[in-house]
């Protein structure tokens, strides 16, 4: 999974992790917390679409980003948990 995941994006979601257990009880943190990832899944449902409108499709950069739309997706389970 390393070559799918360059260490800038392990780097950020380690961030957001930290942030998220700094928040553990601010609802309104995680909220916008929430928020921005959701902009991030967004983004990168938006890329994972041109990778594969591309003629052939780009089968790597697919990959790629399916990788880093996991990473956003435990990042919401997490901050959902925290609001539960």
């Amino acid at each position: 999974c390393s070559e799918l995941v360059d260490m800038s994006l392990l780097m950020d979601v380690m961030e957001i992790r930290e942030e998220i257990d700094g928040a553990s009880q601010d609802a309104e943190v995680l909220r916008t917390l929430l928020g921005q990832n959701e902009r991030r899944v967004e983004e990168t449902v938006r890329l994972l679409g041109r990778a594969f409108d591309e003629d052939g499709g780009d089968m790597d950069a697919a990959r790629r980003l399916t990788a880093q739309l996991q990473y956003w997706k435990r990042i919401e389970e997490k901050i959902v948990d925290k609001l539960s």
